[in-house]
This record gives C-alpha cells, sequence and structure tokens, in this order.
C-alpha cells in the first residue's frame, strides 16, 4: 500500500494529466500521485498501466490505503465523490474502516472499439488497457470510442444478445447501421446514465430490432 505522499506527489488530477501520466515503475509495483481538492484520494499507477483509485486513511497511528475503483471507468469527478463518502464513514462516523467498502481487485470492464468500416466490437477485459493496446496496435484503424465498468444490467453478455442480429459470423465485430449501440454507448460512457436507465434504453432497442422478426413468426 502506499505511503504518505509528500509535495512532490500533490497534483490536480486532471484527464489530461491521467492521459499522458506514464512514469517510471521499475523496481516498484506502483507509483501514486494524491489529488490536492480531495487530499484523502490517490490515484495509482500500476507496472501493468492501469490507473486505480485508492482512499488514503489516516487516524492516530494508523495509516493505510485501499483501492475502491479504477480510471477511466470511474471518472474523477465519481472517484472525488467516493473518497469523500468514505471519509465520512470512517472518520465523522467513525465506523470501521475495513467494512466501509467492497474492494474489487480485478473489476471487468465491457469496451467498445470501431473499426474503419464502422463496426463495433464488443469485449470485456480485467486488464482491459492491455487489452485495448493489443488489439488497435494489431489492427490499423480501429479505436477506442467507450468503456464502462460491468454490472449485472450493463455487460459483454448482454450487449452480445441485444444486437446479436448484427453480429458478424464468428467475432464480436457487430454492424451499426443504425446507430443503435453508439446510441447505448452514448448514454452509458458519455452521460454516465444509471444501469435503470441503461435498462429501458436496452429493453426499447430489443423491441424495435426484433419486433419485425416477431411479426413475421406470427403470420
Amino acid at each position: 500500500m502506499p505511503k504518505m505522499a509528500n509535495n512532490k506527489r500533490l497534483t490536480t488530477i486532471t484527464d489530461d494529466y491521467l492521459q499522458n501520466w506514464n512514469p517510471d515503475t521499475l523496481g516498484k509495483k506502483s507509483i501514486y500521485i494524491r489529488d490536492t481538492k480531495v487530499s484523502c484520494l490517490l490515484c495509482c499507477f500500476s507496472r501493468k498501466g492501469m490507473h486505480s483509485w485508492a482512499y488514503d486513511y489516516a487516524k492516530g497511528r494508523v495509516h493505510k490505503s485501499k483501492v475502491f475503483g479504477y480510471y477511466p471507468g470511474m471518472t474523477i469527478k465519481q472517484a472525488r465523490k467516493k473518497a469523500l463518502a468514505i471519509q465520512t464513514e470512517v472518520i465523522d462516523q467513525d465506523k470501521d474502516y475495513d467494512e466501509v467498502f467492497e474492494i474489487h481487485r480485478h473489476p471487468s470492464y465491457v469496451y467498445f472499439l470501431e473499426n474503419k468500416s464502422g463496426q463495433i466490437k464488443i469485449g470485456k477485459s480485467t486488464n482491459w488497457m492491455a487489452r485495448i493496446k493489443e488489439l488497435t496496435v494489431s489492427t490499423e484503424g480501429v479505436r477506442l470510442i467507450g468503456i464502462r465498468l460491468e454490472s449485472k444490467t450493463f455487460n459483454e453478455t448482454a450487449c452480445h444478445q441485444l444486437y446479436r442480429k448484427y453480429r458478424q459470423q464468428s467475432n464480436e465485430w457487430f454492424d451499426d447501421k443504425s446507430n443503435e449501440i453508439k446510441k447505448l454507448i452514448t448514454a452509458a460512457v458519455v452521460y454516465g446514465e444509471k444501469d435503470h436507465i441503461l435498462s429501458s434504453i436496452m429493453a426499447e432497442q430489443h423491441e424495435n430490432i426484433y419486433a419485425t422478426t416477431v411479426s413475421k413468426s406470427k403470420g
């Protein structure tokens, strides 16, 4: 776990900073910085290229830190809010540190890539940075267009099932001529809609996509 940050590690964390942050991790498991806006928030950079959010706890002689999320699946704004919420429970309400929140060390993310033809790949990975780097480097013209932490509602399996009609044979690429997949990505990634909203969007899309098929089968 990281130790208390010194002044050299203090910075106002921004998307631009994190996207260009590539510290030398030689001989170290991770490097971290402390946010100037929320002092109990740390961002750690691992040797695998992952950015994780950690709450830094210091009370009396006790000092420890725990990971509670990963960037960019959890945005800077969300991480600050979460760190402050944990701070309130642990410090202000004097709750037991280890019971305040669950630690997901290897969360799974659903990601969306687009190729030159406008087709979209829907995949998932616990080490999404390495996976996306592998895919974008190996295939020219492929770019990342969205990523979000998987949940019971929004996950790779649910997306594959919803868009199965558009799936290319024997792979995870889907046609998106009607822009339905991009509409869902916009809601889930750009606007960060909650799961119940995404569930409604997906249900509506399912009805629109398969309405013709159902009508024909009845006829």
